[in-house]
This record gives structure tokens, C-alpha cells and sequence, in this order.
């Protein structure tokens, strides 16, 4: 049976995973689509889980839901509410005005999965006619992770200047 919602206080609650990536992240999406794939041999996503990289396995499966594969959207759709409900949360929590996405999932579905996870993000939120908040992905693409580290060890080896204020 499907889990059923609940309300915890301003957080929307359907599943307590030990993490969002559990159930949201390209790794997941691929090793469900490969599950429910599985006894499909016909399937665009079958074997998805041994391709060479998590890059091509995000590529067919977002490939496969834009051509209408039926477990493909379903996989899509069902990361995308995930996160968008997370996402909800803290929007209702902190009251941001810009959330941006990165990641593989993002970065290989051509807008498909960000909008998905937008109409989520509204449909969740507090008051959405009454706030403007922009969703969208990183222009770093998938590499705005490995440069916001690296900014930050910047910022915490250099101060202003430009001169060493930790060298260990």
C-alpha cells in the first residue's frame, strides 16, 4: 500500500528515509528503474543499472521519459515529488528566493525533472501566488558542486587580500 502523508507541524511527511538522495538522487532513480525494468526485457531501461556511467544511465532514462516510457515517467515523477516536497519544507521554513537544483538528475534530463520538481515546490508551499521564488538549475551544471567546494576552501585559506591565512 501506498505510504500516506501527514503534516508535521509546517513539514510535509510521506516516507522517513535516512536521506532525500535515497529516494531522489540519479543513483536511486537508475536503480529503481533497473528494478521495476527488470522482468521487462522490451523495456528502453532494462539493464540501465550496467551502463558505463551514472551519466548515460540519465541519459536513457530521461530519454525513455520523454518518449513516453510508462516506468520511466513513473521514476521521474515519483524522485521529482520527493524532492520537490523537501524542497517545499525549507522554502516554507526559510522563505528564499531562489532554490537551485544541481546534481545528475538535473543536469541530464533537459529541464524535465526541474519542472516536474517546480510544480511539486508550488504545489507545497505556503501562499505561492504570493511569493516569487525562482527554481532553477545550476548554470555550473552538474560541476557546481566541486566549485562551490573549492570556493570555499578559497575563501577559507585566503582572506580578502589574497594572502595565506591557513596553510595546513
Amino acid at each position: 500500500t501506498a505510504a500516506r502523508p501527514a503534516i508535521a507541524g509546517t513539514a510535509r511527511i510521506d516516507q522517513c528515509p535516512p536521506d532525500i538522495e535515497d529516494l531522489a538522487s540519479g543513483k536511486a532513480m537508475v536503480e529503481t528503474a533497473a528494478k521495476r525494468a527488470a522482468k521487462k526485457p522490451d523495456s528502453p531501461l532494462h539493464g540501465i543499472d550496467q551502463m558505463p556511467s551514472l551519466r548515460r544511465a540519465m541519459r536513457r532514462l530521461f530519454d525513455a521519459g520523454t518518449d513516453g516510457d510508462p516506468i520511466a515517467r513513473d521514476v521521474i515523477e515519483t524522485a521529482a515529488y520527493y524532492l520537490g516536497v523537501g524542497i517545499a519544507n525549507a522554502v516554507n521554513l526559510y522563505d528564499p528566493n531562489r532554490v537551485i537544483l544541481a546534481g545528475s538528475a538535473i543536469s541530464e534530463s533537459r529541464g524535465l525533472f526541474v519542472a516536474h520538481v517546480r510544480d511539486v515546490i508550488k504545489r507545497f508551499m505556503f501562499a505561492p501566488d504570493q511569493r516569487s521564488l525562482l527554481v532553477q538549475p545550476a548554470a555550473l551544471g552538474d560541476r557546481a558542486t566541486i566549485i562551490g567546494a573549492a570556493t570555499l576552501l578559497y575563501d577559507h585559506l585566503f582572506d580578502v587580500d589574497g594572502a595565506i591565512v591557513a596553510a595546513q
